[in-house]
């Protein structure tokens, strides 16, 4: 876990928190990299301070309950060490308090406890995130299928209807609703194909998008979510997703073009 310099000097002062979720093979040797990386922001005034905090989601748990019930990977962090931080440092214990970000399977992980565990979490970042197709049939997959076979066995117990109720469009489809009165709608598309226009309740507004293939991850409303979509040549979208929960901007989570 990382403490900003300010947690020492300012000891009467509350941190908000960001839960970093790492990719698949481990996390542990990418910590002090990415430390580095929110020390000098903080010290230099980019980052506003905040507390840092690694979790040791394995090599390959997807961030996820196993369905067979050995590795609760996801019930582990959101229910036990979420509490147990609020309660020993000093910590904005609310959800505007707390933010999810991860790569990899470590985005996957963001995006799917992000619309889970609106009440817990406010906001969320994922960088290359995946796997996100529902078919478990993607680039990285059908490229290492004795590491797809593992996964499959072992997180998901080669049950594909539990895989793709993990999903984070699955997730969000329980957890949105259609509102009239949501006037920054944007259209959400589906990986069925299927248009649709979600919102979560409590007015967190859910739109996939498409950005083009160079863009790099980073903070857009919905309407520059819909007008990058619109703007780009239909060969070179690629699927994102822009979620805007109460309070904050937006983020987008970018997968890979």
């Amino acid at each position: 876990m990382y403490t900003p310099p300010q947690y020492d000097s300012e000891p009467a002062r509350r941190f908000p928190v960001l839960y970093w979720l790492h990719g698949s093979g481990g996390g542990l040797g990418g910590i002090a990299i990415l430390t580095a990386y929110f020390d000098d922001a903080i010290r230099a005034g980019r980052t506003p301070p905040m507390l840092v905090v690694f979790p040791n989601g394995m090599a390959s748990s997807m961030w996820a309950d196993s369905k067979d019930g050995r590795v609760p990977m996801e019930s582990m962090v959101v229910r036990d060490l979420v509490p147990h931080v609020d309660a020993t440092f000093r910590t904005v214990a609310t959800r505007d308090g707390r933010l999810l970000e991860g790569f990899s399977m470590g985005g996957l992980g963001a995006s799917r406890w992000g619309l889970r565990y609106p009440e817990v979490f406010g906001a969320m970042s994922m960088f290359a995130a995946g796997p996100l197709d529902l078919d478990f049939n993607g680039p990285r997959a059908t490229g290492n299928l004795a590491e797809r076979a593992q996964i499959l066995r072992d997180v998901y117990s080669d049950d594909m209807t539990y895989y793709v109720a993990q999903n984070p469009f699955t997730v969000a489809e329980q957890v949105c609703r259609y509102d009239t009165r949501d006037i920054a709608r944007a259209d959400a598309f589906s990986p069925s194909g299927r248009t649709t226009r979600l919102h979560v309740a409590g007015q967190r507004r859910i739109s996939r998008a498409c950005h083009t293939t160079g863009d790099r991850a980073g903070v857009h409303t919905g309407a520059e979510c819909r007008a990058r979509y619109d703007g780009a040549p239909r060969g070179a979208r690629r699927s994102e997703l822009c979620v805007l929960p109460r309070g904050v901007r937006g983020a987008v989570m970018s997968t890979p073009p």
